[in-house]
C-alpha cells in the first residue's frame, strides 16, 4: 500500500474524456481555458464541455470563451521589435509569455538602459481586471525592495497594452536549467555534480553575488539555491505578500545560481482573497497546491508557496516534474491526493535527509508542511550545516506511526 506522497498508477490518457464534475462551473472552466490558450498550450474545447453535465451550461461556456476570443482580437496582440512603449520603451525582442501576459526586453530610450517590459495577454481579462491585476502587481514589486526579487520601475496603459517595466534580469529560468542538465545527463558522458547546473544556468558569475554551485555536489548546490528562494519568500512573507504562482518558469538563475524570483501577478495578502474575477487564475498546472486546486478556494498562506518551493526542489533534484501528464483532471486529482514517486526512487543518489526536506515541504495538509519559508529556509541550512534537519526527525517519526498502527491492526491485544 503506497504511504502520501508514493506514485499510483492512475489514469493519465490526455485522449480519454474527462468526467463530468458538478463543482465545474463554466467562468472557472472558461479562465481555465484561456489561460492555457494563452500559455500557449492547445486546450481541447470537447474537454472542457464534458466537465459539465447541464446542455444550459455547456452554452454559457461557449460564449464565455467565444466573447473573450472575439474581445481578445480587437487588441493588439503582441509588441513587434521596434514597438515604442508609453514614448520611451523601444522593444527589441520577446523573451517569454505565459498565461498572463508576454515578457519583451526593450531599451530605455530616456535613461539609456536595457529593461523588461511585461504586457497582460488579453486573452485572459477585461480591462478593469487588467487595471487591478498589474496594479496589484506592480505595487506589490516596488514595495518588495529585495535583491532576490526583480525590481521594476515603471507601469502604465498605453494604446491598449498594460505594463509593467522591470529589471532585464540576465539570468536562466529553472525551467530552462532543469531541461538542459536532463538532457545532458540523458547522453550518459557528464557526472552529476554541480557543474551541470553551471553549464546549464550557462552565465558568468554576476557581480556583486555569492557563487552557490558547488562543482563536486549536485544536492548542496540545488540545496543552496533553494534556500536563497526560501529566503526570498521569507522577505515578502513577511511584508503580508503571497506568491502563489511559484513555478520553475518563475524564478531566473543568475550565474553562480543566485535565484531571481519574477511574476507576482497572482500575488495577494496572506489569509485574503482577490477578487472572484481574479481568484479563478489561482495558479499554474502542475504548481498548484492541493488547496489552490479545490473548487471552493480558501484565502492562501505562506504555506502555498512553501508546497511550491518544494516542487522545484523535487524536480531541480530529480530533473523530472512531481506531477507529470497533460490531463487536467488527472493532474488535479493527483495533486489533491498527493500522489507522486519519491524523490530517491527516481534519482538513488539523493541524500535521505534532503528527500525528507522536500517531502515536509510537499504535505498536501498545509498543517503537516514547514509552517514557513523561514522553517524550510532552517532546515536546509541545518543540513548544509550537517546537523538533521526537522524534516528527517518528522518522517521517522510518521514512519513509526504507521509501523504501530499496522502492527496493532495484525495483531490487536486481547
Amino acid at each position: 500500500m503506497p504511504a502520501r506522497g508514493a506514485s499510483m498508477a492512475l489514469d493519465s490518457d490526455p485522449t480519454r474524456p474527462e468526467a463530468a464534475d458538478p463543482k465545474s462551473r463554466p467562468a472557472d472552466l472558461a479562465a481555465e481555458f484561456l489561460v492555457a490558450q494563452g500559455a500557449g498550450e492547445s486546450p481541447v474545447l470537447e474537454r472542457f464541455l464534458a466537465r459539465l453535465e447541464d446542455e444550459e451550461e455547456r452554452r454559457e461556456l461557449l460564449q464565455l470563451i467565444e466573447g473573450a476570443t472575439r474581445a481578445a482580437r480587437a487588441l493588439p496582440r503582441t509588441l513587434a521589435p521596434g514597438s515604442l512603449v508609453a514614448s520611451r520603451y523601444r522593444v527589441t525582442e520577446k523573451l517569454g509569455g505565459g498565461g498572463m501576459g508576454e515578457v519583451h526586453a526593450a531599451r530605455d530610450e530616456k535613461l539609456e538602459r536595457d529593461v523588461a517590459v511585461k504586457v497582460l495577454n488579453p486573452l485572459v481579462a477585461d480591462s478593469s481586471e487588467r487595471e487591478e491585476l498589474f496594479g496589484d502587481e506592480w505595487r506589490i514589486l516596488a514595495e518588495l525592495n529585495h535583491p532576490g526579487i526583480v525590481a521594476v520601475h515603471d507601469a502604465g496603459d498605453d494604446g491598449g497594452f498594460t505594463y509593467i517595466v522591470m529589471d532585464k534580469v540576465d539570468g536562466t529560468a529553472v525551467s530552462d536549467v532543469v531541461d538542459r542538465a536532463a538532457r545532458e545527463l540523458a547522453t550518459g558522458g557528464s557526472a552529476r555534480n554541480g557543474e551541470v547546473l553551471a553549464r546549464s544556468i550557462g552565465k558568468p558569475l554576476a557581480p556583486g553575488r555569492r557563487d552557490l554551485i558547488d562543482p563536486h555536489d549536485y544536492a548542496r548546490s540545488v540545496a543552496r539555491i533553494v534556500l536563497e528562494i526560501a529566503r526570498t519568500l521569507e522577505a515578502a512573507h513577511g511584508k503580508g505578500v503571497v506568491h502563489r504562482d511559484l513555478k520553475p518558469a518563475n524564478v531566473m538563475l543568475l550565474g553562480g545560481g543566485a535565484p531571481i524570483v519574477l511574476d507576482f501577478g497572482l500575488a495577494g495578502s496572506a489569509g485574503t482573497r482577490k477578487s472572484a474575477e481574479s481568484e479563478k487564475l489561482h495558479g499554474s498546472l502542475p504548481y498548484v497546491a492541493p488547496e489552490q486546486a479545490r473548487t471552493e478556494k480558501p484565502g492562501m498562506d505562506p504555506r502555498t508557496d512553501v508546497y511550491q518551493l518544494g516542487l522545484i526542489l523535487y524536480e531541480m533534484l530529480t530533473l523530472k516534474r512531481a506531477f507529470p501528464g497533460t490531463a487536467t483532471g488527472d493532474v488535479l486529482r493527483r495533486i489533491q491526493q498527493g500522489y507522486f514517486e519519491r524523490p530517491r526512487k527516481i534519482v538513488r543518489s539523493i541524500p535521505r535527509d534532503l528527500e525528507a526536506i522536500c517531502m515536509r515541504a510537499l504535505e498536501v495538509e498545509p498543517s503537516r508542511r514547514y509552517a514557513s519559508a523561514q522553517a524550510l529556509r532552517e532546515d536546509l541550512e541545518a543540513w548544509l550545516e550537517g546537523r538533521a534537519p526537522v524534516a528527517s526527525r518528522h518522517a521517522r517519526w510518521r514512519s513509526f506511526v504507521r509501523t504501530a498502527r499496522y502492527t496493532a491492526r495484525r495483531h490487536p491485544v486481547p
